[in-house]
């Protein structure tokens, strides 16, 4: 049960993250990518194992998980927190060239 309380504490993080840094609740894009997100993550309890996704939110801290898996998932999750603060940034100061033309 603790590995699903880090899951929707990080969810909830995601969300404070995409509001905090577009300054709007209206920014459909990022709606979406939550509401994917969160399907995904919560759709794979019904299919998987329980302890194989146990192991999965527990974000490597079960016993006998290698020190290099547990920091290549923290640097994975902080790289998905840095993408999300980026593109909302982006959204909220429109800074990309378009490099259509």
């Amino acid at each position: 049960m603790r590995g699903y309380t880090r899951s929707i504490v990080r969810n909830c993080l995601k969300v404070v993250l995409l509001v905090a840094s577009s300054g709007t609740l209206r920014w459909t894009p990022g709606w979406l990518y939550l509401a994917l997100t969160f399907l995904f993550e919560f759709s794979e309890n019904f299919y998987l194992d329980k302890d194989l996704c146990e192991e999965r939110h527990s974000m490597g801290s079960k016993e006998g998980s290698q020190t290099w898996d547990r920091a290549l998932l923290k640097l994975r999750l902080f790289l998905n927190y840095l993408l999300i603060t980026i593109a909302v940034f982006n959204r909220r100061y429109p800074c990309s060239n378009d490099f259509s033309t």
